[in-house]
């Protein structure tokens, strides 16, 4: 059974570490990031932002452009879900206007014309209300959004603007948020956390769970000499609570449903049952 688990363990740290490899092989065309820096303070950037907007001049519907250095669609997702939620405006999304327009080919192809295939080049207002009028949109909103950093500081800016049906601009927002840079500044530490793919966290958490017995196997083999369930019992829970604040704290201290699973299921389940069978083949070396 022992034997079992640890094969497991290792084709699961060999196939996490094979993921990462292929993660870091570029496939495709490269497209910039506006970085972790962003999901941090997203929330409350465009919250500002939105909260800002004319009811009264707003049209009735609007179509959210991407945002161009975007590639994880944060900004433009995160901008909807403000917008619906508020009740500002009906979200047109993609698949509808693909349909009106007879296909979502003839959307992609109209915004690579009119907006510029290259990702890497800024899209303006011009090239927005282009879009708007070929499409024949009631609104349109174009949204842009950098992050700029000092050695003392980070900034992440948001510029926010809307169109009516005729081209007219109703709204121009710019929302600037600023955090500080450091171990002790919480947005800072968790988007750098964040910036690290989750297929490497979760090896690096892996390798954690497997080093921390075997490190710490001085301090378990004296305690087992005891011979005190209860003292067996601490030790346990304390190498399990360890490892599960170590994936929480990879996480980026998320507190969704599937980071819930994740540390319930790796962090409790998974890493309780390997301290476990380490314990006992402390144990039995001992003996």
């Amino acid at each position: 059974m022992r034997n079992i688990f640890f094969f497991m363990v290792s084709l699961a740290v060999l196939g996490l570490a094979g993921f990462g490899i292929w993660k870091l092989v570029p496939h495709g065309e490269s497209v910039p990031d506006l970085g972790p820096f962003m999901q941090p303070l997203l929330e409350a950037t465009v919250a500002e932002a939105v909260e800002a907007i004319p009811r009264a001049k707003t049209p009735n519907a609007l179509f959210v452009l991407p945002v161009r250095g975007d590639v994880r669609d944060l900004v433009r997702k995160e901008i909807v879900s403000a917008v619906s939620e508020r009740g500002i405006a009906r979200i047109i999304d993609q698949a509808s206007l693909g349909e009106k327009l007879g296909g979502e080919g003839i959307l992609g192809g109209i915004l690579k014309e009119v907006l510029g295939a290259d990702p890497k080049i800024p899209v303006d207002i011009k090239k927005a209300e282009e879009f708007l009028k070929r499409c024949s949109l009631p609104g349109l909103l174009w949204a842009e959004a950098r992050i700029v950093e000092t050695d003392e500081e980070g900034r992440v800016e948001l510029r926010v603007r809307i169109l009516n049906a005729t081209g007219e601009e109703v709204f121009d927002r710019k929302v600037v948020k600023t955090y500080g840079k450091g171990f002790f500044s919480w947005p800072y530490l968790r988007s750098r956390i964040l910036g690290v793919s989750l297929a490497w966290r979760l090896l690096g958490w892996l390798v954690f769970v497997l080093l921390l017995p075997i490190v710490g196997s001085p301090i378990i083999t004296k305690r087992l000499k005891r011979e005190s369930n209860v003292t067996n019992a601490i030790t346990l829970f304390f190498l399990t609570a360890l490892s599960a604040v170590a994936l929480w704290f990879l996480l980026g201290f998320s507190t969704g449903f599937w980071s819930a699973c994740a540390v319930g299921v790796l962090g409790i389940g998974v890493a309780g049952v390997y301290h476990y069978l380490v314990a006992d083949f402390l144990e039995d070396l001992r003996r």
